[in-house]
């Protein structure tokens, strides 16, 4: 091989490395595009028991679960934050609103913590218990009574 083809050679391979680095970062970056479903298409979550209603919404909220500081203070739609995402104001008050939806009783306290001002979580319940909801965490469930209806 010549100067000239060995030159144009390691040219083009180290351009081929940038843009294998470049797609490589986009894709790393990038947030992933996430499923937009409406409220009403948790169907799957209808008619069940308080403990296994609260898990089937907790797993499918972790197919788009987001924390995103920056929309602090701002109403978002259903929409908004699953592409977004939200602090924990925007998830406990989605989670009440899918409780309600779902037939439970619902609430979101607020709490101080050492960490932050506050924080805010949803508790849905019925005659059988009652389930903590918080942000992207495994809902913690309590009987009232000994077996789960």
């Amino acid at each position: 091989m010549t100067t000239n083809n060995q030159n144009t050679f390691f040219r083009d391979l180290v351009i081929i490395e940038y843009l294998i680095i470049g797609v490589l970062i986009i894709f790393l970056i990038l947030p992933k595009p996430t499923f937009l479903v409406k409220i009403d298409n948790i169907s799957q979550c209808d008619n069940l028991p308080l403990k296994n209603a609260s898990r089937c919404v907790s797993d499918w909220i972790s197919d788009f679960y987001r924390y995103n500081l920056s929309n602090t203070g701002k109403d978002l739609t259903l929409t908004q934050l699953q592409a977004e995402g939200g602090v924990c104001t925007h998830w406990s008050e989605f989670y009440a609103k899918i409780g309600k939806d779902l037939g439970f009783y619902t609430q979101t306290p607020v709490i101080k913590t050492a960490t932050y001002d506050s924080h805010t979580f949803a508790i849905w319940n019925d005659e059988t218990g009652y389930c903590i909801l918080d942000e992207n965490q495994y809902p913690y469930c309590v009987n009232f009574v000994g077996d789960e209806k």
